[in-house]
């Protein structure tokens, strides 16, 4: 297999999550106060929006939880990264040694499986192509349609999957 040609912003992200001294979180981009089941910090995907340069929306704020713009709008932004999703999908679900369970994104490998920051990154610069689509828009050849654009039964774009039909 060639080797994954990373893009400036998916380095910037890579060395952000192994570098990075802020706390980590699960359910959120940023959590901004604790709670009992969860701890102030950001999730993987949180720390992507702050490489990006995305602000925070104060509009968006409530006591707990921070939102970047374009969060709410299925993460847009992130297309910057060539993800396979919002939720980072991944092309193979990983599968938990420890309970059988196979996890579908990068959110269920961080609020499921619990890996750090620096786990998550090591998984990604090993398996770049089970996260990333390829940056030269190709879509590893898995998808007819040559933008990305939320349409039916179409899972490579940027775009939350509607389970619901």
């Amino acid at each position: 297999m060639k080797p994954y040609p990373f893009t400036p912003e998916q380095l910037a992200w890579l060395i952000d999550l192994e570098t990075t001294d802020e706390p980590q979180t699960q359910g959120s981009l940023h959590r901004l106060v604790s709670t009992i089941e969860r701890p102030a910090g950001y999730c993987p995907l949180g720390r992507a929006a702050v490489v990006l340069g995305l602000k925070e929306s104060p509009c968006s704020h409530d006591e707990y939880l921070g939102s970047f713009h374009g969060s709410s709008a299925q993460l847009f932004p992130f297309r910057l990264l060539h993800l396979r999703g919002s939720s980072g999908e991944l092309r193979q679900a990983v599968r938990d040694p420890d309970t059988g369970e196979h996890w579908e994104t990068l959110a269920e490998i961080n609020d499921e499986m619990g890996w750090t920051f620096k786990e998550i990154a090591a998984y990604i610069r090993a398996h770049p192509w089970n996260v990333f689509i390829d940056p030269a828009g190709k879509h590893d050849a898995d998808c007819p349609h040559a933008e990305p654009r939320a349409v039916q039964a179409c899972n490579c774009g940027f775009y939350k999957r509607d389970f619901s039909k």
